[in-house]
């Protein structure tokens, strides 16, 4: 007949009152504490104890003893592990531009660990980790990806939709009022950015730098109107187009700042024709290689093609006088 059945997290701990949940006195099973368990604790025929209920914290250790007649006691022991199925936190679906990086952790709970794999609707398995971990995304790569979770008490899955949309491009980026690429100092100039239509995503800001140096950014539209040139404004530019998901692939071009005679007010900086200047020292990704001029080779430039001209011979005029 069972006489004592203790319980341990540890099997060294199966001694002492402590570990006692429950005994047999005068005829009867007894519960050691009536009120933690003595709801969850049953005994069948004095020789079965059933655990009502049991939770992760009821896993360890437990001894029954038997005492006989004869004065002989016999104890054994067992290891009572208590599983509980997978489940998977939700997810936020996702938008990001292609050529994005980034990681999504599976958050999971589950006793023992449950194993976690990823799996794409057309790719198939993608991840063998909770950590789906995505470099430079393609447009392809688009859909619904899936958390799959596993142990031997169950499954769970969940999943998460990302959407990727294509970078806007800048098409062209050309200068108006300019020979070559080459403007005079204190003449206006005007540089312009034309978006390629192969995307869906609004471009909201356009960013100008000059030599990796933010200088100025407008919304809307993408002309840059420089007026009186100054020598400081000589440099390699690049505009960016920025959207609600980042930036958009830039292009770049070379102006060409030459001093102009004694004719040209001394001027130390050239300003732009709308409020929004900032100033940063903030750099543009992956910049193209400067076009050496404007589109078609005179880029749009013949009022200032023929402004450049009269300077010219108004020159050549002075200096034949002096």
């Amino acid at each position: 007949m069972l006489s004592a059945l203790r319980y341990s997290s540890d099997p060294a701990g199966l001694t002492g009152e402590s570990s006692m949940l429950a005994f047999f006195d005068d005829g009867q099973f007894q519960v050691a504490d009536e009120t933690d368990t003595g709801r969850r604790i049953v005994v069948d025929n004095s020789s079965r104890i059933i655990l009502n209920n049991v939770t992760v914290e009821d896993s360890g250790f437990y001894q029954c003893r038997i005492d006989y007649r004869s004065g002989k006691e016999v104890e054994k022991n067992v290891h009572l592990r208590i599983g509980v199925a997978p489940t998977i936190e939700p997810f936020s679906d996702m938008e990001v531009l292609e050529e994005t990086s980034f990681k999504v952790v599976c958050h999971t709970q589950g006793l023992p660990s449950p194993n976690v794999n990823w799996v794409h609707t057309s790719a198939g398995l993608v991840s063998t980790s909770r950590i789906l971990v995505v470099k430079s995304i393609e447009v392809s790569q688009n859909g619904a990806y899936r958390c799959n979770a596993t142990n031997h008490m169950g499954t769970a899955e969940q999943s998460l939709q990302i959407k990727v949309f294509r970078k806007p491009s800048v098409r062209e980026f050309y200068h108006v009022g300019t020979l070559n690429g080459v403007v005079w100092q204190c003449e206006d100039v005007k540089l312009i950015c034309e978006m390629a239509p192969n995307h869906s995503l609004r471009v909201r800001n356009y960013r100008l730098y000059q030599n990796d140096r933010l200088i100025t950014e407008q919304r809307d539209s993408g002309v840059f109107s420089i007026s009186r040139v100054a020598l400081n404004r000589d440099g390699i530019y690049a505009c960016v187009p920025e959207t609600r998901l980042g930036l958009g692939r830039n292009k770049t071009l070379r102006l060409r700042v030459k001093a102009a005679p004694k004719l040209c007010n001394d001027i130390s900086t050239s300003s732009f024709n709308f409020s929004s200047n900032t100033s940063s020292t903030a750099k543009p990704v992956s910049l193209a290689q400067p076009k050496e001029a404007g589109r078609s080779g005179f880029a749009k430039g013949n009022a200032g093609l023929n402004a450049s001209f009269i300077l010219i011979l108004s020159w050549l005029f002075l200096s034949l006088i002096v």
